[in-house]
């Protein structure tokens, strides 16, 4: 009968933890769900529309095209070296299981709703994880609601948003479970195991996202951990060595984009190989030497761990001193760096440095994940798996706060740092109710009772503190992320609609665009039309030769249509020229400024706060109009060709007095679109064609 009993509360609590899951599963559904149910199921207007062409392209053509004929006229690229391949894999993947269980949805719908759906099962891996460590089913839930609510890793997998992040991030941290696992197992073939399967789902997020690197150099910092405490056993060597050294492998060949940039060679690299290499010649000092005076006075272990230190060291120096990296991987170490003059890294929004933006996204969920990341520190920093958990965490927000587009990584390891603090909590609460059990069965004995004051006064403080502490920053999170998400908009902007069906339907199939690049991926997939640029980070030569051509004479456009077959130029005056928030044009804000500085206009970085921009660059485009606050084009900027166009767009628009126009010499107005009686997004030809 007791047997029995056990059965039945094991399928129980079974049940409730499946449940705590599906609720927080359904949590992060529901609140990614908010944008298409207010604007449609469309794609976000970005990369995206890269990721669900390629995906397309995979399904009815059977595999992912050699040449992408769309992009970066004329010599385009081949997707399979420069994108991440196991994306469109993936998405084509779970397209056909849909179809398979009777959905009709086209392979946009599917790509639109992909990410709401795939993105929250993040939470299994945390709640699994958190599980294993502490063995608490509230910090475990706590952690599995946190991190499919925040906004933080909602902002870029909402519906709409078919990015590598929806994709990889569930993927990371189930092989982050996996390596602890490992690493926390009785029997080494157990370890050898789960670290291979760890090492299998890293491969595939490097197919997925090039923000895998995080975890790839982390698994270093839990070796390290171990070498530093004396603590390495062979279950860690497992779990956190097989599943670098098994990407760099497959980066030989198996991964295309990762082969295409030698990632095996590179200094992204170096700090897993240092540690592997350190943990090698821990195991040779091990068995082979170490012995006798020298080996008591220099422990082989003082010595490693100076060496893993100095040559991940070496590979940080190299990083900041730009050598044999990307930008990219340098600005995220040092969000100070100075890129050079004119770099395009710099002017892309996800690129650069917003500490009060990435902490907005993250929220509330700054509280418990702060407080439980400290404690853990406090508690458990003796623990080589607690402590590289800490030092991996403590990295993902400093890269949270660096690079603008990288809060994601950071909410799993706040919602492990929640699920540790609402563990504890939990604890204490379980500890004050033995105690009161205990005193009722003392005060029982005497034929008394324990009082509801007495209840209260033992309770109250672990109820409130996770309440305050756990209970109310989640509730609040969710609520911002689901605000936040009611409020993300999907598709084109107003405007770019009608301009992008005026292009498809009035000029030629071959027609080749010039446009800001911001712009290309929209070109390609509402007008069907070339363009030079088209957003992909993969061409700042190309990138500056347009916008030398925008802020830059006619004669400068135009030989830049002559050398490249263009016929139109596009221009989207709201966000050129104009300031996007007050809606006020040619004051000064705008796009413009990207393109002045990576057309090397600028001597100093407005986008870095270097107060001498507005000193000494900005007059040359923009000057004080007398008696007023505002701001007017100097004569120089009147006659660059983005300015010239805007200015002729808005006087034929009725916006400013024709007089104040100067006629283009050789392009004319085609097409305008407007918002509101403003025309938004205008469409020049060259004149006579």
């Amino acid at each position: 009968m007791i047997r029995g009993n056990g059965r039945i509360y094991a399928v129980m609590w079974a049940l409730i933890e499946i449940a705590a899951i599906l609720a927080a599963v359904g949590l992060g559904i529901f609140i990614r769900l908010q944008p298409a149910l207010r604007y449609g199921l469309n794609l976000t207007a970005d990369d995206p529309l890269l990721h669900y062409r390629m995906t397309k392209d995979l399904i009815e053509e059977g595999h992912i095209p050699e040449y992408d004929p769309m992009g970066w006229h004329p010599w385009s690229y081949d997707p399979r070296e420069r994108l991440p391949v196991f994306h469109y894999y993936l998405g084509a993947a779970l397209y056909h299981l849909m179809r398979f269980l009777g959905s009709d949805l086209t392979i946009r719908q599917a790509c639109v709703l992909i990410p709401a759906f795939f993105a929250p099962l993040a939470a299994i891996p945390v709640y699994l994880l958190a599980r294993r460590l502490w063995g608490g089913r509230l910090g475990a839930a706590a952690g599995a609601i946190s991190v499919t609510i925040t906004w933080a890793y909602a902002q870029r997998s909402v519906a709409g948003f078919y990015r590598h992040e929806q994709f990889a991030i569930p993927f990371l941290v189930g092989s982050l479970a996996m390596s602890i696992y490992a690493a926390t197992e009785d029997r080494l073939w157990k370890s050898v195991v789960w670290g291979a399967l760890s090492g299998i789902l890293l491969v595939f997020s490097a197919g997925l996202w090039a923000g895998f690197r995080l975890f790839f150099d982390g698994y270093a910092l839990f070796l390290l951990a171990g070498l530093l405490l004396g603590r390495l056993t062979r279950q860690m060597e497992f779990g956190f060595g097989l599943p670098p050294i098994y990407v760099s492998l497959a980066s030989m060949g198996l991964i295309p984009q990762l082969t295409h940039k030698v990632f095996y060679l590179s200094v992204e690299s170096s700090v897993a190989y240092a540690a592997v290499a350190a943990v090698l010649l821990y195991e040779a000092w091990s068995a082979y030497g170490g012995e006798g005076k020298l080996g008591s006075l220099i422990t082989r272990r003082r010595v490693l761990s100076v060496l893993a230190l100095a040559v991940i060291a070496l590979g940080v120096g190299y990083a900041a001193g730009f050598r044999f990296s990307g930008k990219r991987f340098i600005k995220v170490f040092n969000p100070g760096a100075d890129l050079g003059r004119g770099n395009v890294i710099d002017t892309v929004a996800e690129h650069q440095t917003n500490p009060q933006a990435s902490a907005r996204s993250i929220g509330f969920l700054l509280i418990p994940g702060l407080l439980g990341l400290g404690l853990m520190l406090i508690e458990r920093w003796r623990d080589p798996v607690h402590l590289g958990l800490v030092l991996l965490a403590s990295s993902s927000v400093y890269f949270a706060m660096s690079f603008a587009r990288l809060p994601p990584i950071s909410a799993p390891f706040l919602s492990l740092s929640t699920a540790y603090l609402a563990h504890r909590l939990g604890e204490s609460y379980s500890g004050a109710s033995k105690r009161i059990r205990a005193m009722e069965e003392y005060l029982r004995k005497r034929k008394r009772e324990v009082t509801l004051g007495q209840k209260i006064g033992r309770l109250w403080m672990p109820l409130t503190m996770l309440g305050l502490m756990v209970i109310a920053p989640l509730a609040v999170s969710g609520y911002n992320a689901y605000s936040y998400a009611s409020g993300y908009g999907l598709g084109y902007p107003r405007g770019w609609d009608d301009a992008l069906s005026w292009i498809r339907n009035s000029t030629d199939p071959t027609d080749v665009v010039i446009s800001w690049w911001d712009y290309g991926y929209w070109l390609a997939d509402g007008a069907r039309r070339v363009s030079l640029a088209d957003g992909l980070n993969i061409n700042a030569s190309q990138v500056r030769v347009i916008a030398k051509s925008f802020i830059g004479t006619e004669e400068d456009m135009l030989n830049t249509a002559m050398k490249y077959n263009a016929s139109y130029v596009v221009v989207d005056l709201f966000a050129e020229v104009c300031n996007m928030y007050t809606g006020q044009c040619l004051t000064g804000a705008g796009k413009w400024m990207a393109m002045a500085w990576i057309a090397e206009r600028f001597v100093h970085n407005p986008f870095t706060g270097d107060r001498a921009f507005a000193y000494e660059d900005f007059p040359l485009f923009f000057r004080r109009a007398p008696g007023t606050n505002r701001t007017m084009p100097t004569d120089f900027a009147r006659n660059l060709t983005l300015f010239k166009l805007a200015i002729d767009a808005f006087s034929k628009g009725g916006v400013l007095q024709r007089g104040s126009a100067q006629e283009p010499e050789f392009f004319e107005l085609a097409y305008e679109s407007k918002v509101g009686g403003f025309p938004r997004v205008v469409v020049y030809r060259i004149r006579g064609w």
